[in-house]
């Protein structure tokens, strides 16, 4: 799969089959891909320790046991921490995966869209789009992977970093509401303009 896809309509799990299963885990992607789709959304946040975990909030509790910001986190306290039993007890024991844990499970004609999530992270360095392009290099997930991000100026260091990786650019309605998803797309390298309200 080569992005951009051009021609037909793409099915897309959102956080997986996230109406099935606990949302942005193992078990929600290996429904989906059970299910047939062409591409796996999911979230990506780094940990203290600079790795990479598929979670979507800032904060623990929601969907995660436990208290803090992810920043606040390593990768291996994440291994101790439930991400399933919120959702139905038969997913107890269910824990928040790395991006790596996700590539791996992925077969090669799936295609993953990584929304890129850097909101209250206090950290300002690189350490954020390297990563992510070190990982989808080493993966072989050149040709198979969007990365998409409500933060227009990471999307413009990706790009410079990687000018042939795919591109989303998140719309955000009250922010970019006087900005053309055009301009938004050249501004940002974009191949893709996403939005969740018209």
């Amino acid at each position: 799969m080569n992005f951009p896809v051009k021609g037909r309509i793409l099915v897309v799990a959102h956080r997986g089959s996230s109406g099935s299963a606990p949302e942005n885990t193992l078990a929600a992607f290996r429904m989906a891909i059970d299910a047939g789709v062409d591409m796996i959304e999911l979230d990506v946040r780094m940990t203290k320790d600079y790795h990479l975990v598929v979670h979507h909030d800032a904060r623990l509790g929601r969907t995660v046991r436990g208290s803090g910001f992810v920043w606040e986190k390593t990768l291996q306290d994440f291994r101790f921490l439930d991400a399933g039993g919120w959702f139905a007890p038969r997913f107890r024991g269910e824990t928040v995966p790395s991006l790596r844990e996700v590539m791996d499970l992925l077969p090669s004609h799936v295609g993953l869209n990584i929304e890129v999530k850097t909101d209250g992270d206090p950290r300002k360095d690189r350490a954020m789009e390297e990563s992510c392009i070190l990982l989808i290099r080493e993966r072989g997930f050149e040709k198979r992977v969007i990365l998409s991000s409500f933060d227009h100026a990471l999307l413009r260091r990706l790009h410079s970093l990687d000018p042939a990786l795919a591109i989303g650019a998140l719309y955000v309605p009250v922010r970019d509401l006087a900005r053309k998803p055009s301009a938004i797309a050249r501004r940002t390298g974009a191949t893709a303009f996403i939005c969740s309200r018209t």
